[in-house]
């Protein structure tokens, strides 16, 4: 069959059908804007090294952590029951056309941290806030009481692009699961994926996909 692919309003699936792999890609268009204060405009540079770091931090994060299980009477469910099939995440910079979200990328003044301005997804809107600060790594807490010195905003925000709620708020029923990747940790879990798997439960007829 080769590749089989679908496009919600949210990002691209493609099922690789001979070598039994997803890639879930998103395609973003930025607005490079500027905090109150700042009069630097952006170069090429410094906006490639930004989109740079957010797509590896991504791609770290997200890709090869999880592996889907597949069943049904189809030649493809055969073939990938007993390996599994891995997900793959990507983040393309588009200069024009369609995207999947319109992502604002303010450039903070020097000694902003990742709480001078609160980075955001929109689902709905399909709208992401992002800015200079959230590269690199800085120290969180859930309501819980967890912390974790090393926390990544990218991957984080990936997840709302997916429709997940945050975890680290009191009443979340994943509070105590820190290590989620929604809460303050760097792990993917499969609820993440919830509106891929029912794209992919689409895609080849007598095919489930599962983890």
């Amino acid at each position: 069959m080769g590749h089989i692919t679908r496009t919600p309003v949210w990002g691209s699936i493609d099922l690789d059908t001979t070598e039994g792999r997803v890639y879930f890609k998103q395609k973003w268009l930025y607005h490079w804007s500027l905090w109150p204060g700042v009069t630097d405009v952006w170069t090429y540079k410094e906006k490639l090294r930004f989109h740079t770091r957010v797509d590896i931090s991504i791609w770290r994060v997200w890709s090869n952590k999880l592996k889907l299980t597949v069943a049904g009477a189809a030649p493809f469910a055969a073939k990938f029951a007993a390996t599994g099939v891995p997900i793959n995440f990507d983040v393309e910079w588009i200069l024009s056309g369609t995207p999947h979200y319109t992502v604002t990328v303010f450039k903070m003044p020097a000694g902003s941290t990742a709480t001078t301005h609160r980075s955001n997804v929109n689902f709905g809107a399909r709208t992401i806030e992002l800015d200079t600060a959230d590269v690199g790594t800085h120290a969180v807490a859930n309501a819980a009481g967890a912390t974790n010195p090393n926390f990544e905003t990218p991957p984080h925000e990936f997840s709302h692009t997916l429709n997940n709620p945050d975890e680290y708020n009191a009443g979340s029923p994943h509070i105590a699961d820190s290590s989620s990747l929604v809460n303050i940790g760097n792990q993917v879990r499969a609820r993440h994926i919830r509106l891929i798997l029912a794209e992919l439960n689409t895609m080849i007829p007598g095919v489930t996909f599962s983890l």
